[in-house]
């Protein structure tokens, strides 16, 4: 149901053929190329990516640079036009790709002048600041510094270290003078350059900032810091024209870029899988397996005899081995948003996507029962459909169903947005209020209803337990375990309907026929496997122990049967909350135009909130109730290399 199986690809090629053998695999858009330990390197695989990789270092310089990144909206009501890159071989491919990046060097330069001019300003606009506290002090830089018989130490401290500073320099005897200017403390001190080095380590325990002399720069402080700030000024403007150019680049070639660097980097990734399955069993021969749909294996054979390659193909024996999903239009929705949290089907598994595809919606549906609640999940799946990120497309699906399940269940109810709607001829089936307070016979309506889809859910439980272990070899398991519990399950759910306690909504006769059948389940649930055992003469334990285990396992599935129907009633129990809460908030109505606000807010928290909870009891009802009857999901899905994404897609052509 959904899966299908997969085939593992054996292709042996000449190393001269090699393009031309990937170029096909990669064309097949099914292959997943399966990884070896110690790969043979293949010289025209390491060219390629050798060359993409120097232009994805240039792509990477420029988006990091101009914050070039896609950033998926929730809703984008432009259309974004897909690039699309028509070779005939990777060969092409890459050289049309590094082609499309020539638009890269020309800004590349820009930003390389860009960090230049940043450079400098950062180093003119430093030095000012230190010089700054020396403005109009009419010092001459070189006369100071270029004294033979004299060290001179300009610096800027913390104010906090004057005092400090002072102290040293009268116990050492040092010639100095402190000036403060724009909150900060200059000093200049003066020694013989015998005491250099001493002097040196009398400051180093001191936070300092040192002024030196800069020969490019005027001596005179004043003319220097003229000269640093009208440098500044121009080296500004012209790194804010090159920022308006670079801004005109980017806002031209934004998807562009994009476009390119997906293209690239799906190109690179499929490469490196390729060359990581090849390996080079004899002289002049290379071989590569892979996984690929049974339903593709010819098309692909074809394509690689044509290619120059001899294929072979062979059934999978590692337990790793994907399964192939057909793409079924809704059922892959549910599949990739809800069953993967679980686990994906393994090949012995029934894919119970088909079911979900009905139940997960109706039991969200039924908690959520309101005409008005549905029509906005209704509408809100339309627009993330049509407008929302294609990785949320399969939410949508499943929001639009929700919501259409939801409307269902609000016209049984006749709710619309917590408003009890009264049509003419209509009655509703599951009328919850009557003359503002709950009905008691609707109540139990919905009591009854949530039931009876429970025990309906729990059947194709137990119905898929045993095909799966008839699939998977274990007929006896079925005969004496899995088929019994169904039929005792049944059988119990018919003869407890016919009594009173429920009003006898099954038939007695009906009850009759089923109630043999109670004793006769338990009794094969108990010593049907014993007995095949000892018939088969297989057995390898002792009879009272697989009895005792039959004793056991009946016990459970009497439990689970009982507990796993309860929990069913939540359908009802959050169909009455939600419709409780919606009436509660519609009182606001009684302030009139000022409880409009109100009731927005409270009808717009409901949605989301009991949505939640909704969403979330529902997923715990196929999860937990009704996965854990037949359900491991321990498989994994084929994962082909693909060249397509999101803004960009190579295509390969005879």
């Amino acid at each position: 149901m959904g899966q299908h199986s997969v085939l593992v690809l054996g292709a042996s090629f000449p190393p001269k053929k090699a393009e031309s053998v990937l170029t096909a695999l990669l064309s097949t858009d099914v292959v997943e190329p399966i990884p070896v330990g110690k790969p043979e390197k293949v010289r025209v695989v390491e060219e390629y990516m050798e060359m993409l990789t120097s232009i994805k270092g240039k792509i990477e310089k420029v988006t990091s640079s101009l914050d070039i990144k896609y950033r998926e909206k929730i809703l984008r009501f432009e259309a974004i036009s897909k690039k699309r890159i028509e070779v005939h071989e990777i060969g092409d491919a890459v050289k049309r790709l590094a082609e499309k990046a020539l638009i890269l060097e020309e800004v590349i330069k820009q930003l390389e002048e860009r960090a230049k001019l940043t450079k400098q300003i950062e180093e003119l606009s430093t030095y000012e600041r230190l010089l700054a506290p020396l403005e109009k002090t009419g010092l001459d830089l070189k006369d100071l510094f270029e004294k033979r018989q004299l060290y001179v130490r300009i610096g800027i401290i913390q104010e906090k270290d004057r005092k400090d500073l002072e102290d040293l320099f009268r116990r050492n005897n040092i010639l100095y003078t402190f000036m403060h200017s724009l909150d900060r403390d200059v000093f200049i001190a003066i020694v013989s350059m015998k005491q250099k080095e001493r002097f040196d380590r009398l400051l180093e325990p001191f936070s300092i900032e040192y002024i030196t002399y800069r020969k490019d720069l005027p001596s005179n402080v004043d003319e220097a810091l003229k000269y640093l700030r009208d440098n500044i000024v121009k080296l500004s403007a012209e790194l804010e024209e090159i920022d308006y150019r670079l801004e005109e680049w980017k806002e031209k070639h934004f998807f562009e870029v994009l476009a390119l660097n997906e293209a690239v980097d799906c190109l690179f990734k499929a490469l490196q899988k390729l060359a990581n399955s090849i390996v080079s069993p004899e002289e002049n021969r290379l071989y590569l397996e892979a996984y690929i749909p049974a339903q593709e294996a010819e098309k692909v054979k074809s394509k690689l005899e044509e290619a120059g390659a001899s294929v072979e193909f062979k059934e999978p024996t590692a337990e790793g081995a994907p399964i192939f999903f057909k793409p079924t239009p809704l059922v892959k929705d549910v599949r990739k948003s809800i069953l993967s949290m679980y686990g994906w089907p393994s090949v012995n598994e029934v894919d119970p996507s088909f079911i979900m595809l009905i139940t997960f919606p109706l039991f969200f549906g039924f908690m959520f029962g309101d005409m008005g609640h549905g029509l906005v999940l209704f509408i809100a799946g339309l627009v993330l459909r049509y407008f929302g990120p294609e990785k949320y497309r399969s939410w949508s699906t499943l929001l639009t169903l929700m919501g259409i399940c939801s409307m269902f269940f609000g016209t049984l109810s006749g709710e619309l947005f917590g408003t009890h709607i009264k049509l003419p001829g209509y009655h509703p089936l599951i009328e919850l209020f009557e003359d503002h307070e709950i009905s008691p016979e609707g109540v139990n309506m919905a009591l009854g209803l949530s039931l009876l889809i429970g025990v309906i859910h729990l059947i194709i439980g137990f119905m898929l337990k045993s095909v799966n272990e008839f699939k998977q070899g274990h007929a006896i398991k079925a005969a004496t375990k899995s088929i019994p519990i169904l039929v005792l399950y049944i059988s119990g759910v018919i003869v407890v309907g016919s009594t009173d306690y429920v009003h006898n909504i099954i038939p007695k006769y009906l009850a009759n026929i089923f109630l043999p059948l109670i004793p006769i389940s338990i009794l094969i649930i108990v010593f049907g496997e014993p007995v095949v055992s000892l018939l088969a003469k297989t057995h390898h334990e002792p009879v009272s122990a697989l009895i005792g285990e039959g004793v056991l396992e009946l016990m459970l599935s009497l439990l689970e049967m009982l507990s796993n129907t309860i929990s069913y009633i939540r359908l009802a129990i959050y169909f009455v909350i939600h419709s409780v809460l919606t009436m509660v908030v519609n009182m606001a109505w009684s302030l009139g135009a000022m409880g409009l606000p109100i009731v927005i807010i409270g009808q717009a928290g409901i949605i989301v909130m009991e949505g939640l909870f909704a969403y979330i009891q529902n997923i715990r009802l196929h999860f937990y109730e009704f996965f854990s009857k037949f359900y491991e999901g321990g498989g994994r899905p084929l994962e082909p290399i693909s060249l397509k994404g999101v803004l960009s897609q190579i295509i390969f052509t005879k």
